[in-house]
């Protein structure tokens, strides 16, 4: 939250709390949805797709291609450190994402997606 805000900004403590409330109900909201197809496939397992599934069925399709992008980079970066098996080869299709808000070409999401996951990986491989 702080990052999108102007250094000088400041936020109450009310204001981080509702934020917490409102992060922690989009989380609830999204699993159960996701839930509730594992439940109709007779599964027990919960993973990832499920999840992309799930926001793209509440019509939060827009971010689907960047999570999928963000998951199959630390499926690489978790199979490179020999922590994964191989994944299943990728459909062949190529995904599309519709331009909407901020008309944000493809290849930019793309590297906006590595540049964040790789902040990710780097912050995990800090042993702080």
């Amino acid at each position: 939250m702080r990052r999108a805000l102007p250094p000088t900004a400041e936020i109450n403590d009310d204001t981080k709390e509702l934020m917490q409330r409102c992060v922690s109900e989009f989380i609830s909201l999204i699993t159960t949805e996701a839930i509730e197809t594992c439940h109709q496939q007779k599964r027990v397992t919960l993973n990832g797709e499920d999840i992309i599934d799930a926001l793209d069925s509440l019509g939060f399709e827009d971010y689907a291609p960047l999570l999928n992008i963000f998951k199959n980079r630390y499926r690489e970066h978790r199979l490179a450190a020999n922590m994964l098996p191989p994944p299943p080869p990728p459909p062949p299709e190529r995904f599309f994402v519709p331009m909407s808000r901020q008309e944000v070409p493809l290849a930019a999401q793309e590297e906006e997606a590595n540049t964040f996951v790789e902040s990710i990986i780097r912050d995990s491989d800090d042993p702080e």
